[in-house]
Order: structure tokens, then sequence, then C-alpha cells
């Protein structure tokens, strides 16, 4: 399942963030901006090694870092803007690499309401809102979804047609169900709205449980 994700400014895919880290070793006009950027004392808290390079979008080239603190969402990045000859420091912080959607469609959100599912069950009852919302899309704009089976996960992720309001629909979550070809047995749910996916045996992080 090659689905996009971004953490700031360049999408990627997640094989970018799982590659050997040492992208700050590279030599180039960028590794070169991510080697100085690194060394000022303000940055200190920052991974002195182990960067990927996500890539590059227009102007903008960004690195990825693990980074051991909750609070940062176990990643950081760095972007860098082209400024005619060299790179200068664009943006920086944590980093929750979230999936990219285009055109006429919403990322949603999911998780199981009841907590646990039916492991001989071929189905599962979720709660749906749009990415970044505590409110559902409509039912009938719910696209079918995107799965990855693996022996010890299953990650799903949904999408739906954008609504033709700009602003977050209202009310609460949407019930929505969704097949699968097998049983789940004993493999983990994964909310593929984020990468790595999120256990959606609980409401994303920040979720309120009110519309807007």
């Amino acid at each position: 399942m090659a689905a996009p994700y971004a953490c700031d400014t360049v999408p990627f895919l997640p094989g970018a963030l799982l590659q050997p880290g040492a992208a700050e070793r590279d030599d180039d006009a960028a590794a070169e901006a991510l080697r100085q950027f690194l060394s000022r004392p303000e940055n200190d808290f920052m991974p002195a090694t182990g960067w990927r390079r996500l890539g590059r979008s227009g102007p903008f080239m960004e690195f990825a870092n693990f980074i051991a603190d909750p609070a940062w969402n176990s990643y950081v990045s760095v972007t860098f803007e082209a400024d005619r000859n060299a790179w200068r420091p664009f943006r920086w912080g944590s980093c929750e690499p979230r999936r990219v959607v285009t055109g006429n469609t919403v990322s949603l959100a999911w998780w199981l309401p009841e907590g646990v599912p039916d492991q001989a069950g071929r189905s599962i009852a979720v709660s749906v809102i749009v990415d970044g919302c505590n409110a559902g899309p409509a039912e009938e704009g719910i696209e079918p979804p995107l799965l990855d089976i693996a022996g010890d996960a299953v990650t799903i992720i949904l999408t739906s047609r954008r609504d033709p309001n700009p602003d977050c629909p209202a009310g609460g979550p949407t019930p929505w169900t969704i097949d699968l070809p097998e049983e789940i047995g004993t493999r983990a749910l994964l909310d593929g709205s984020v990468f790595p996916g999120r256990d959606a045996t609980t409401e994303p992080l920040g979720f309120g449980g009110i519309g807007g």
C-alpha cells in the first residue's frame, strides 16, 4: 500500500522514513545546510545523526528523524527552502506523518467505539471523523477502504469525497462498517490516516466527542 504521507511540506512514501538514516553525511548543499542547522546550540535537542531525506517538492527539501520524546510525536523534521544557490531553514519541529489526499477528497480518522474487535469477524463497526475535525462525513461520501493486510496487523485507510462546505462538518462521528476479506484474528487494527498506523482500539488523540 504505497500511500503518500507528509510531515510538513514534502509528500513522501513510508519507505523514506524506514530507510537507514545517514542523510546528514551526504555530499550536497542541502545536507551541508542540515549539518549547519544541527550545529546551532539552540537545536541541540535534535539528533545529530540518523536523518532521512524525505524528498524535494518545488523549492523545498525535507529531512526527518526519530526522537525519543512523546511530546514530539516520536519524529522531528526540518524543511529547507532553496534560496538562489543555498538552502535556508524554512520550518522545523515535531512531525506526525499524515495521509496526503488531493483534489476532491479528504482523509478520515477512524476507531472502534467498542474498543475490541471480534477476532472471528470479517467486518468491523467503526466511528469515523474527518481528519482534523471532531465530526464525520456524510455516509454517502465515504469511499471504499484501502487495506494493507499483514501477518501481525491490518492497516485501513479511509477517505471520503470533500464536502462543498470548507468548514468541518457538524455533528458527531459517522458510524460505518468496514468489510474485510478474511478474519481479523489476533492482528492489530491500525488507522492509516497517520504513519505509523495508529492503534484503532482507542479514539484519536485530541478527539473531543463533539462536532466542529
